[in-house]
């Protein structure tokens, strides 16, 4: 073999030992050395209460065999990162069990308030009403909360008052946030609007639950700041205190005063309280719309009801409102005598009366104090029965022996009386 054949040959079993080699090196993949931040984020500087925000980060992975490659930061940084405190903070990433890292720097933030942003409503209740928005508590470490402040709405900004506003209104409420290390300070301005209230609102006890009434008998006197009850539209309770009751007026119509429908109040008369606040009507007889008005007030809203009222007429008491007064009359010589009308506590006893020849009864109703107005005897008669148990007859004057029975025909606007008074006296 000649040494240019020679030479060929080695080259070739070279150049096939280094293939061998390399064949046998192929089946080694090559490890992460190390690794480091290539690119920054986009965003470095952050505020209290935000998240890391990798967009824009790039790392690098350096590997065994000196090739390396370029990744993400999302692919390093797993877990959700947020900032509660100012400084500078080392964001460290990890990547096949190597790390490396990169720096931030973290501002105060902005505590978020929108959650406490809306308006605030109450109904006024007589009391004062504060606004609690914050609890110290609750809030994120280093912030607290003043005590709210208030002002009409509207108003200067030098009239806040910490003193919670009572009366029905609108108001504007700053509360201001003091954010310590890592908050900026901040003042919270809301709206407040207090209501006015419904009457039934501020009652004590049960309102409009009292078992009214929707008749009295004339002649007692009937309360009317006592109230109503809605549920059966008839007079009942209204158990409010002097300063809202105040504001409430009672009014009556005579049912036969309405001419129509619509003038069913214009002929309304107001029922004055009595200087101990209590609301008294005397009424006559009869069949009464009774209203009932809350005036409007700043703090309160308008009402009415209206209610049935009867008024019945009282029954006169034998006694107490009218007496019976017989009289026997002589023809012969005109002289009279008076026959004491008898009466028990269970009713009538007939008084007896011995009538001698030329004698005659005549009866007198006698009525008794203000009775005396409003009564008038259209009619005054007899019956007359041999017993208690015959059918009465008219009998214009007493004649014969027997039993009598008084019919009465009255003319009151007030009073009704006993269309017979049976058994009123026996003659013999």
């Amino acid at each position: 073999m000649n040494k240019l054949a020679s030479l060929s040959f080695t080259l070739c079993f070279c150049l096939m030992f280094v293939g061998v080699l390399a064949l046998a090196g192929c089946g080694e993949e090559p490890t992460v050395s190390s690794i480091s931040v290539s690119q920054n984020p986009d965003v470095v500087v952050y505020k209290v209460g935000q998240t890391l925000d990798t967009t824009g980060g790039k790392f690098q992975v350096n590997y065994s065999d000196g090739s390396t490659r370029t990744y993400d930061l999302a692919f390093a940084v797993a877990d959700e990162i947020r900032f509660d405190s100012v400084g500078t903070k080392t964001i460290t990433i990890s990547y096949e069990g190597k790390t490396t890292g990169f720096e931030v720097r973290v501002e105060k933030g902005d505590f978020d308030t929108s959650l406490y942003e809306g308006a605030i409503t109450r109904i006024f209740n007589g009391e004062p009403q504060d606004v609690s928005l914050f609890s110290n508590v609750t809030l994120p470490a280093g912030i607290s909360a003043n005590v709210p402040e208030y002002k009409v709405a509207g108003a200067n900004d030098d009239t806040y008052s910490t003193t919670a506003p009572t009366d029905a209104g609108r108001y504007t409420v700053k509360v201001h946030l003091n954010g310590g290390e890592n908050y900026n300070d901040k003042d919270l301005i809301i709206d407040f609007e207090i209501k006015k209230a419904d009457y039934s609102s501020l009652a004590n006890g049960d309102f409009f639950n009292y078992k009214g009434i929707n008749s009295v008998t004339y002649g007692d006197d009937f309360d009317l700041s006592l109230g109503w009850e809605v549920e059966s539209n008839v007079l009942g309770a209204i158990p409010l205190d002097s300063e809202y009751a105040q504001s409430i007026s009672y009014y009556y119509i005579k049912t036969s005063d309405a001419t129509s429908t619509n003038d069913t109040f214009s002929t309304e008369t107001e029922i004055v309280a009595d200087g101990e606040g209590k609301v008294y009507a005397n009424l006559d007889a009869g069949s009464y719309t009774i209203i009932v008005r809350g005036a409007s007030t700043n703090n309160l809203n308008a009402f009415e009801m209206s209610a049935t009222f009867n008024v019945y007429k009282k029954a006169l008491e034998l006694g107490t409102d009218y007496n019976v007064k017989i009289t026997v009359t002589n023809a012969d010589d005109e002289s009279t005598r008076e026959v004491t009308f008898i009466e028990s506590t269970t009713g009538v006893i007939p008084t007896v009366i011995t009538l001698a020849d030329g004698e005659s009864v005549s009866v007198e109703i006698e009525f008794l104090g203000d009775v005396a107005d409003d009564c008038t005897v259209n009619n005054l008669y007899y019956h007359y029965s041999v017993n208690s148990n015959s059918t009465p007859s008219v009998a214009y004057s007493v004649a014969g022996n027997g039993i009598y029975q008084i019919v009465l025909e009255l003319d009151s606007t007030n009073y009704s009386y006993p269309t017979t008074i049976y058994d009123a006296f026996r003659v013999e």
